[in-house]
C-alpha cells in the first residue's frame, strides 16, 4: 500500500471514497445541502525499520522526511514533473520553518495517512499543514483515524544566485490551486 494515493473522486485499491451529500427533492422543505468540501490530497505510507529508532518508533527527524514525501507525492499528483522541478535554476524553494507535533507514536509495519494541505501565505511563500492519521485499517476512512502527528512546513521561493525572493513559479501556483486545502485542521 506503500506509495497509493487518494483524492476527492479517486478511489483507492481499498475501495475509500468520499461521502456526496444528497440533494433535497423539489418539494422537500429541507435546506439546500453545503457543497462537498473538497478533500485535502491523501498519500499513505508504510513505517519501515529504519524509519524507527531504538524504542521502536519513527524517528522524530523522519516525520518530517515523511512529510516531505507526501508533498512530492501532491506535487507528481498536479503533474508537477518532479526532475525538472527541483533541479530547477532559476528558483529554489528551500524550507525556512518546520515544526512537529506528536499524539501518539507510529510503529514500523503500519500504514498512515499523511493529508496535505497547502496554503499561500504570500507571493513568494507557502505553508503546507500535514496531518497524519492511523494506522490504516483495511476499512477505514482515513479522515476518520486517530490524528497522530500534526506538522507544518513553510517555503520560501528565492533567486538561487542572488538569494532574494521571488515569485512561485506557475507549476507551484498550479498546484496550490489543484491541491485543496483544509480549513477545518484542528488550532495547535
Amino acid at each position: 500500500m506503500c506509495g497509493e494515493l487518494i483524492r476527492e473522486g479517486v478511489r483507492s485499491q481499498k475501495g475509500f471514497s468520499h461521502p456526496t451529500h444528497p440533494l433535497p427533492t423539489p418539494h422537500s422543505h429541507a435546506p439546500h445541502p453545503l457543497p462537498p468540501t473538497p478533500m485535502p490530497f491523501t498519500h499513505l505510507r508504510t513505517i519501515r525499520f529504519s524509519d524507527t529508532d531504538a524504542a521502536g518508533v519513527v524517528y522524530f527527524a523522519n516525520v518530517l522526511s515523511i512529510c516531505h514525501e507526501a508533498y512530492e507525492a501532491s506535487l507528481a499528483a498536479a503533474g508537477v514533473e518532479l526532475n525538472s522541478f527541483f533541479q530547477a535554476e532559476a528558483v529554489a524553494v528551500p524550507i525556512v520553518h518546520a515544526e512537529i507535533r506528536f499524539m501518539q507514536p507510529m510503529v514500523c509495519g503500519q500504514t498512515y495517512a499523511i493529508a496535505v494541505m497547502p496554503n499561500r501565505l504570500s507571493p513568494e511563500k507557502f505553508q503546507i499543514d500535514y496531518m497524519i492519521r492511523g494506522p490504516l485499517k483495511t476499512t477505514t476512512e482515513p479522515s476518520t483515524l486517530p490524528l497522530v502527528s500534526q506538522a507544518t512546513t513553510v517555503h520560501l521561493c528565492i533567486d538561487p544566485t542572488t538569494r532574494e525572493r521571488t515569485p512561485l513559479p506557475a507549476q507551484l501556483e498550479h498546484w496550490l490551486t489543484t491541491i485543496p486545502s483544509n480549513p477545518d485542521i484542528p488550532a495547535s
